[in-house]
């Protein structure tokens, strides 16, 4: 009995310390829960990793997904962000990327390089937190982290303006400056997955270069509506963008994802209603190649036909 009741007295003693080393870790969580991110209480390392919690990330494609796909995932002409930094095939357009961004501070006079790279670095914590933080952006400090988001947005905001507003003359001297092969893969450079700049970015940029706060979007709308070829202006892609989710497009290849597979909810700006003959054209043609798919499929599994192939193939060799 003397040994039951030592036993639990130690169990209940056991219980009670659990019970209130619980309650005060609960007791911390509801402060921190409380408290004002701008506190000078929370230490900075702390702050910078609450930041980062919930945040969507441009990731590194794994490994095993770039077995004998590389030339997918790994920029040729051009490279942009943190993940590809330096690592362009073509050193002349890494040169072209410095002359744009001159122009457009030249373009900006007051406003010199220092003012623009004042501007990335003041969230250029926010930056890093969209990107895997190992073995990327740990390996610049904020200075040259925010330089290079600076030099490589500049670049991203002048192609797309050449060919969403169709420069002829700029057009020209791009691809005179960094040759017609290397501009043939900036084009695809700009749709890899490790290659991409937050879109929000681009628009703080744009609106600090233009003076324009609302046509970065717009931008970035009309250039996927000219690259892709698709059947409907950039307001309807710009609407098939917002209601692709509840929050919009973290990079370009996301927004482009949900300009490919999304349809416009309304068709407010075609009231001749000729964009919902064309998407229904569009979804009539698919539906006819899909049962013509269909039906050769159909043909070849049969019994008869295998053979007929089998003994092809026999005859062959």
């Amino acid at each position: 009995m003397g040994s039951d009741n030592h036993l639990s007295t130690s169990e209940d003693s056991k219980i009670t310390t659990q019970a209130s080393h619980h309650v005060r870790v609960v007791d911390n969580e509801e402060r921190e829960e409380e408290a004002s991110p701008l506190e000078v209480s929370i230490p900075i390392q702390s702050a910078a990793e609450t930041t980062s919690i919930g945040r969507r990330k441009i990731h590194k494609v794994p490994s095993l997904l770039r077995v004998n796909k590389e030339h997918l995932y790994t920029p040729v002409a051009v490279s942009l962000g943190p993940y590809q930094c330096g690592r362009s095939q073509f050193p002349q357009v890494e040169d072209y990327k410095v002359e744009i961004l001159d122009s457009f501070i030249a373009a900006n006079a007051p406003k010199d390089k220092g003012f623009f790279c004042s501007k990335i670095f003041e969230r250029v914590d926010e930056i890093r937190g969209h990107y895997d933080q190992e073995g990327s952006t740990d390996e610049l400090n904020d200075e040259a982290f925010a330089e290079m988001i600076l030099l490589d947005t500049c670049f991203i905001i002048y192609f797309m303006k050449c060919r969403a507003e169709k420069m002829i003359e700029r057009l020209y001297v791009f691809r005179q400056r960094i040759g017609w092969l290397a501009y043939r893969f900036v084009i695809m450079d700009l749709f890899k997955l490790e290659n991409q700049i937050p879109l929000w970015v681009i628009n703080l940029l744009y609106a600090l270069i233009f003076d324009d706060q609302d046509n970065g979007e717009a931008l970035v709308c009309n250039y996927l509506s000219k690259i892709l070829n698709v059947e409907y202006n950039y307001h309807v892609v710009q609407q098939i963008i917002r209601a692709g989710g509840n929050e919009p497009p973290l990079h370009l290849l996301e927004a482009t994802q949900r300009v490919l597979l999304g349809q416009p909810s309304n068709i407010e700006s075609d009231p001749a209603g000729c964009l919902a003959e064309i998407l229904k054209l569009i979804k009539g043609r698919w539906r006819r190649k899909r049962a013509e798919t269909e039906s050769v499929f159909k043909q070849l599994s049969h019994p008869f036909v295998l053979l007929q192939i089998s003994k092809q193939k026999a005859f062959v060799l």
